[in-house]
């Protein structure tokens, strides 16, 4: 049996790690990235796809919007579930284009990120 993975996206090393440990708790396997270009370079060179990519929406080298540009245009990752975590209003970024499954506002607690995972994965650890 695979293990399910996710990929966690987040340039805030505390919630970044504080996110991950909590995955890791619930059965799941995370992987991270501290910035879009380090996610995205996870997305092309991975074997296997993550089951969800989470999401910040503003990183300092390449933003989330651009991960997603470069994610929904490849064939491998254009249907991945992402969950957008942001601290701004996510209103004007344009997302409805790029099939978000979720837009979180930051702060947001680990508990509500967790029911959500579970939820978009339909439980399946």
């Amino acid at each position: 049996m695979r293990m399910v993975w996710l990929l966690v996206a987040e340039d805030n090393g505390d919630l970044r790690e504080t996110l991950a440990e909590a995955i890791r708790e619930h059965g799941y396997i995370a992987h991270t990235a501290a910035g879009g270009a380090a996610a995205v370079r996870m997305l092309d060179l991975a074997d296997s796809l993550p089951a969800l990519v989470l999401l910040d929406l503003l990183m300092p080298d390449v933003s989330g919007r651009d991960v997603l540009t470069a994610m929904r245009s490849l064939t491998k990752t254009r249907d991945l579930p992402v969950v957008v975590l942001t601290g701004t209003d996510a209103e004007g970024w344009g997302l409805s284009e790029f099939r978000v499954t979720e837009i979180l506002l930051k702060p947001v607690s680990v508990d509500h990120v967790i029911q959500v995972v579970r939820r978009v994965l339909g439980e399946v650890k």
